[in-house]
């Protein structure tokens, strides 16, 4: 079984991860950071890191409990991980965007800037992080954006 590719488009490397059906595109400079297909079948995704400290974590998991939205989640008491910044004294929440199938978050906790997008699609959640150095916001915040929105149920 093939778990997932990484294959050169107009520009970009696009992660596909057949086996939850999501594929997200980065820039060039990223590389994967384990090719080990035990760990990657384990965490439903990979990390990749830019070669100048930006890094991109995506995973999926199947939720064995019955179905439930982003949007219920946070009613609920869940906490994704970027929305814990506004608990830190010296973290705050930039942007938050919630749909019934889609959160989106992007927090500063002072020293890096975390974008997180969670898509759910059946019992399928992929999670997406890509976080950098915050004093770098001006050259990673237009790139960290395409990246989320790349994030895609194939």
């Amino acid at each position: 079984m093939v778990l997932a590719a990484v294959a050169c488009s107009g520009g970009g490397n696009t992660y596909v991860n057949e086996k939850y059906g999501y594929s997200v595109t980065m820039p060039d400079n990223f590389r994967a950071q384990n090719e080990d297909a035990e760990m990657e079948a384990e965490r439903g995704g990979k990390l990749f890191i830019s070669s100048d400290n930006c890094s991109i974590d995506v995973t999926a998991d199947e939720k064995t409990f019955e179905y439930i939205t982003p949007a219920e989640m946070l009613k609920q008491g869940c906490e994704f991980s970027v929305s814990a910044y506004d608990m830190d004294e010296n973290g705050k929440v930039i942007s938050q965007n919630v749909t019934d199938n889609d959160f989106t978050v992007v927090g500063d906790d002072g020293s890096y800037l975390q974008a997180e997008r969670v898509l759910v699609k059946g019992n399928t959640v992929v999670t997406l992080y890509v976080r950098y150095p915050s004093e770098q916001r001006e050259k990673f915040d237009k790139e960290s954006a395409e990246i989320m929105k790349s994030l895609q149920f194939n």
